[in-house]
């Protein structure tokens, strides 16, 4: 369980940080979509990129287009650990 709480805390700092450089204010929850978030293409693909290198994955362009909130994400993760 405390494993899972790391990987959500370190995902949603990932989100946070590629966020402050987007927008001021940061609804996130786990459904907020990254749209909502006012994250453009570019934005999506540093974020994906981060991801990429914090947890040592690769991911193809059609698994990043499902990376669409913090869930989504978080689920990716685990699934490809």
């Amino acid at each position: 369980m405390a494993e899972k709480y790391d990987l959500v805390s370190k995902v949603t700092t990932l989100i946070v940080e590629q966020c402050e450089e987007q927008i001021p204010a940061l609804p996130l929850d786990a459904h907020t979509s990254f749209e909502e978030l006012g994250f453009d293409w570019l934005a999506h693909t540093e974020l994906v990129m981060r991801l990429e290198e914090e947890f040592s994955l690769i991911i193809s362009d059609e698994e990043a287009k499902g990376l669409i909130n913090l869930q989504a994400v978080v689920a990716y993760c685990e699934s490809n650990k």
